[in-house]
């Protein structure tokens, strides 16, 4: 290779022709020139270099750079995201027939659009400031009744008969913090006369398994009940509670008024025969010879209280009262 002085001749008249030559092109001695298509001319001996541009960028990496690989012997790999950075993030773009990246389009929430890729919105809740219409308290609303009074009502009785006030029976529970709640409540079973237009019979009324005046007398009461027998509950005020327990296979409206009024005078009479008076308070309700006796009972129906218990809806005449 003939040796030339790079003091003495123009560097780019010199790489006109060797523009397509392998670089870098070399001179006699120890002085070299590198040509880089980029950056420039670099020309230097073994002590020091000249820049005519500033020099090609480098790798102040400890660790030496990886190899080069042609691009036919480059592994294949996934295709470049463009929203991916290791230190910063970019939210990617939404598509507007979806909701969120790789999320279908359903029909419950196709709605309620999402505010967020990554969170799933819940429709916000609207509390309504309508307050409910409280219907006024009734002579036959449970209000009137007490607050204890639950489940269904019966229609009031006659007018000149008053309702005996007994307490709402609630089955006790033996466990501590547990609160038994009915859900389930039957309607209540009227009993009724046929020539009366409220509800109500009289004990001296039923004279047998069959009472010809009551209304729907053939009806089933407790077909497909769960319970073969149901507990007749009277809470008679001033007086402790008395039960009296019914099958009911194969019962009709006539035998159970018959097994109920059956029940109301045996608790009467019970209560009459140990001659000990009611609690303080209830002595208007006193059961006896100088009091309510079984002749004077009106019973309207039955009430579900829960499960197999049942509690009588009694009436006596408010003269006996002193009304």
């Amino acid at each position: 290779m003939p040796a030339y002085d790079p003091l003495q001749i123009p560097v780019d008249a010199f790489y006109s022709h060797t523009v397509k030559d392998p670089l870098p092109t070399t001179f006699s001695g120890a002085i070299g020139v590198t040509r880089y298509p980029q950056t420039g001319y670099q020309f230097g001996t073994a002590a020091q270099s000249y820049y005519l541009t500033p020099p090609p960028s480098y790798n102040p990496s400890p660790y030496p750079s990886p190899p080069h690989h042609p691009p036919s012997q480059r592994a294949q790999h996934a295709a470049y995201d463009p929203s991916y950075s290791p230190s910063s993030f970019v939210q990617p773009s939404l598509n507007s027939n979806s909701y969120g990246p790789a999320r279908a389009r359903s029909n419950s929430i196709h709605k309620h659009c999402l505010t967020s890729p990554y969170k799933t919105g819940t429709r916000a809740r609207c509390q309504s400031t309508v307050q409910p219409v409280t219907p006024e308290p009734s002579r036959s609303s449970k209000t009137s009744r007490g607050s204890k009074h639950i489940g269904p009502c019966l229609p009031d009785g006659p007018a000149d008969h008053i309702r005996v006030p007994q307490e709402a029976y609630q089955e006790p529970v033996m466990e501590p913090g547990y609160q038994r709640l009915d859900h389930h409540c039957l309607q209540p079973i009227v009993f009724k006369n046929r020539r009366s237009a409220t509800p109500g019979m009289r004990i001296s009324e039923v004279d047998g398994e069959y009472c010809p005046t009551l209304e729907g007398g053939s009806d089933r009461i407790f077909e497909g009940f769960a319970y073969r027998e149901v507990k007749i509950r009277i809470l008679w005020p001033g007086y402790p509670p008395f039960e009296k327990r019914i099958r009911t296979q194969d019962n009709h409206r006539s035998m159970l008024l018959m097994l109920v009024a059956a029940a109301v005078e045996q608790s009467m009479k019970g209560h009459a025969g140990k001659m000990v008076p009611p609690k303080r308070g209830f002595e208007s309700w006193a059961i006896g010879k100088n009091g309510l006796r079984p002749d004077d009972v009106l019973i309207t129906g039955l009430e579900h209280r829960g499960g197999a218990n049942f509690q009588v809806e009694i009436y006596v005449p408010r003269r006996k009262m002193g009304m």
